[in-house]
């Protein structure tokens, strides 16, 4: 693969894809060059990607950045976006992860008990809306790891504080986990996708969610 040359000027020039081959930066622009959205400010295209282990922990404005153009459910239109953004997913996301995709913050909790009904994860949560711009630290998404404790149904309950989404606080589920390795939990609070204010979906990558 070669890479960007320097001009006499001082320019450095993208180096040449080969026909057919997406342009990563296409990926991450508002618009691709087929004029489809594809949800990341140009202008936040080369912000650092920063990760965290817990929902504790402080994630970047690159992280927000990024679920949250995810949540707007146009993922990319070409494979090999798809790919690329699956890719940045697998870094960034958690055995469990909580989306906010309401208008608004929202607090509440989550845990989830495991096959042998033992607590996999007793944590509460304050995530600001996916359509915030308020502050570099706010996080639109909280993730878990290290929860999956082998294959299994695994009981999820949810409970916001002090805030409803189409006149619901809480929801719980039971889904089942095949592929501990693999597989993660996606919590959608307010996504529009489904018709359940708070909706629980499995999969192995952001675009199995459709985010």
């Amino acid at each position: 693969m070669s890479l960007p040359t320097e001009t006499e000027t001082g320019a450095v020039r993208r180096a040449k894809r080969p026909p057919g081959r997406p342009d990563p930066i296409d990926c991450f622009s508002a618009g691709d060059r087929s004029g489809h959205f594809t949800g990341i400010p140009a202008d936040r295209a080369n912000d650092p990607i920063m990760t965290s282990k817990n929902g504790s922990d402080s994630s970047s404005l690159s992280r927000r950045t990024f679920l949250a153009a995810s949540g707007t459910t146009v993922v990319a239109t070409t494979a090999g976006c798809t790919e690329l953004l699956n890719f940045i997913g697998d870094k960034l996301l958690e055995e469990v992860n909580v989306f906010n995709e309401t208008d608004m913050r929202v607090a509440g909790s989550i845990s989830v008990s495991g096959p042998a009904g033992d607590t996999a994860l007793d944590e509460s949560f304050d995530i600001a809306s996916s359509e915030s711009e308020a502050s570099d630290d706010d996080q639109s998404v909280a993730v878990y790891d290290d929860v999956w404790d082998g294959s299994g149904s695994y009981e999820v309950a949810v409970e916001l504080t002090d805030v409803e989404i189409d006149g619901e606080s809480q929801a719980s589920a039971t889904v089942a986990i095949d592929n501990p390795d693999e597989q993660m939990l996606a919590v959608g609070l307010g996504t529009g996708e489904t018709d359940a204010p708070i909706d629980f979906s499995v999969g192995e990558s952001l675009s199995d969610f459709g985010r």
